[in-house]
């Protein structure tokens, strides 16, 4: 009966000390392909912003690869890598702009 309880005790411990150990692990839902846009609105070759890497809508916004102040649009996050350029795509985010500090 004694190794029973112990054997609760030890599973309960084990629930109770998972729900306080911080989960680390990069979840690909919020990350994106971010592309620059050109004057005219399109996306073209070779514009991958933050080295084609799959960044969050927080990291773009505090490293956007634009001059601060422009009206147009500064890049565009996907959740797939574009294939055909140049592309008018809107993306799958809000475009993001540079604002002037």
């Amino acid at each position: 009966m004694k190794k029973y309880i112990l054997g609760a005790i030890v599973i309960l411990l084990a629930i109770v000390g998972s729900a306080f150990i911080k989960n680390n692990h990069n979840t690909k839902d919020n990350l994106y392909y971010w592309y620059q846009v050109d004057a005219s609105g399109n996306i073209v070759t070779g514009s991958q912003a933050f080295m084609g890497v799959q960044e969050d809508v927080s990291y773009a916004t505090t490293h956007l690869p634009c001059t601060p102040g422009k009206d147009a649009d500064c890049i565009r996050g996907f959740t797939n890598p574009i294939t055909t350029f140049p592309t008018n795509a809107t993306g799958n985010t809000t475009p993001l702009q540079k604002k002037l500090p």
